[in-house]
């Protein structure tokens, strides 16, 4: 089975015509991996997106969603409004969060960022095995700063556009 890097970021990841036409040219030469150019690609996302994204408190890093040897402790999975910014070579999504942003369904758990990041996170594309990515779409999208890739409106220190809040 071969692995199409640019199609699984791209809208059209089944049924693309394309993907089947290079399938059927490479066939039997044993390649597993490729990476081409392709002119029918549009991307699942775009820079400035809203998104619903899933991911798990901090506080109980050891515990992701299981229960500890300490039977009241356990992590929860927490669901955070993102905004996306690019993707990864690895095809994961790079998505700020806003760091104090409140969970979707209890307003309890508050986004804390990974010290460093300033809010950014890479995800997975949709919830699978680790159950934690992209969950679904907001209404809307917002404006990223072409330099640093923050919101329009968050304050960065090494942005020398003028922005206001």
């Amino acid at each position: 089975m071969t692995f199409f890097r640019k199609c699984k970021t791209c809208l059209h990841i089944s049924g693309c015509d394309r993907k089947e036409n290079i399938l059927k040219a490479i066939k039997g030469l044993g390649i597993t991996t490729l990476s081409h150019r392709c002119s029918a690609y549009a991307p699942l996302f775009s820079p400035g997106d809203n998104l619903w994204v899933k991911t798990v408190d901090h506080a109980h890093p050891k515990g992701v969603g299981y229960y500890d040897d300490d039977s009241d402790v356990r992590a929860t999975d927490c669901i955070f409004p993102a905004h996306f910014c690019n993707f990864t070579k690895a095809g994961r999504a790079i998505v700020y969060i806003k760091p104090g942003a409140t969970d979707r369904d209890d307003e309890d758990y508050v986004f804390e960022p990974i010290e460093g990041r300033q809010g950014f996170c890479s995800v997975a594309l949709s919830i699978g095995r680790s159950r934690l990515g992209i969950e679904s779409r907001r209404d809307g999208k917002t404006d990223i700063c072409k330099t640093c890739s923050l919101p329009v409106g968050v304050e960065c220190p090494n942005c020398t556009e003028a922005r206001n809040l």
